[in-house]
């Protein structure tokens, strides 16, 4: 039997509507089966990857980890970052303190301005460690995380890092 026989032979038969969705219904589930199949056995990648159980989440949620420019206030003070520089309202003035400050002289600025917390000591430190890769990522389950969120919503964190500070942010200047 040749091709053009075979392909003859199918489109003589009369098929219904309802057998020619059923078929691309089929299709489409058989497809989506073996995409999710590779997706969790195999990997995320083209050909070959790193399964979902063994993928390192670190790599793919540190690829874009860069600061970015925010405003925000505390303790009624302005505080604008933008790039290489922390500014702050102080009253009609602005406080600058560059990103490449020591984490001393930023907790210095805090107390000088009476900033609750040490946000500038904080965000120093957190960008230096970002732009050294000195961080790491902590994954957790739900409950994990519901256990920590709420104790820290309730003031029962772990570390003095998670303190509550009152703020609240925008992206505008």
């Amino acid at each position: 039997m040749d091709w053009t026989s075979t392909l003859s032979a199918i489109t003589e038969k009369n098929l219904s509507r309802r057998q020619v969705l059923a078929a691309f219904g089929g299709g489409s589930v058989v497809l989506g089966g073996a995409k999710a199949a590779d997706n969790v056995l195999i990997g995320y990648g083209v050909l070959v990857g790193t399964n979902l159980h063994d993928q390192d989440l670190s790599a793919v949620a540190g690829e874009r980890l860069e600061p970015s420019p925010f405003e925000t206030t505390v303790s009624g003070h302005r505080i604008h970052f933008d790039e290489d520089e922390i500014e702050v309202k102080d009253g009609d003035g602005w406080e600058a303190i560059p990103v490449s400050a020591s984490a001393e002289d930023a907790d210095q600025l805090d107390a000088e301005l009476e900033l609750g917390g040490q946000p500038l000591g904080q965000i120093v430190g957190d960008l230096s460690a970002i732009e050294a890769d000195e961080y790491r990522f902590e994954f957790l389950g739900y409950e994990d995380f519901s256990v920590a969120f709420a104790a820290q919503k309730h003031g029962r964190s772990r570390s003095k890092r998670f303190a509550e500070i009152g703020i609240s942010t925008s992206n505008r200047r």
